[in-house]
């Protein structure tokens, strides 16, 4: 059984070589700029939250959406129905974000409010990309799968 969250774990399992180092310099520059933390912690923080997000948050957001497509999908006319596409997107987004700031948080002793906007930009870069191959644009590397829905 296939379902939008399963393929966007997927692609970031994939993409994840290339998608977390980005989103790790980002959110890096970003809780630097914010004055969070200096740039070697703040550098430690983002990859500690990305490596959680990535390891933790994708297995556990790609299942969490399996209740939505029970509940769902029949009103909607099928698991790759749009809406379903773009909800799946934006909770994991959503919940990548929560995960990294919780975990950052706890990690170094800072309010999760104010890691979120910070931690939010290499999410939503890596998002934005992850949308375009759930849309249909594909990349084709070696022998992986088309993410055309």
């Amino acid at each position: 059984m296939w379902w939008p969250g399963l393929i966007i774990a997927q692609q970031i399992l994939y993409f994840g070589v290339v998608l977390i180092p980005v989103a790790i310099i980002v959110e890096a520059f970003a809780l630097y700029q914010q004055r969070i933390f200096p740039i070697k912690r703040a550098i430690i923080a983002a990859a500690i939250g990305n490596m959680w997000s990535f390891v933790v948050g994708t297995v556990v957001m790609a299942l969490a959406m399996l209740p939505w497509h029970f509940l769902v999908d029949e009103l909607l006319g099928g698991t790759f129905h749009p809406f379903n596409k773009i909800v799946t997107i934006l909770l994991m987004f959503g919940g990548s974000i929560v995960l990294e700031s919780f975990v950052v948080a706890k990690a170094f002793g800072k309010s999760s409010k104010r890691l979120f906007l910070p931690l939010s930009i290499g999410n939503l870069l890596a998002y934005i990309f992850l949308a375009f191959t759930l849309s249909g644009f594909t990349i084709q590397f070696g022998e992986m799968p088309s993410a055309i829905l």
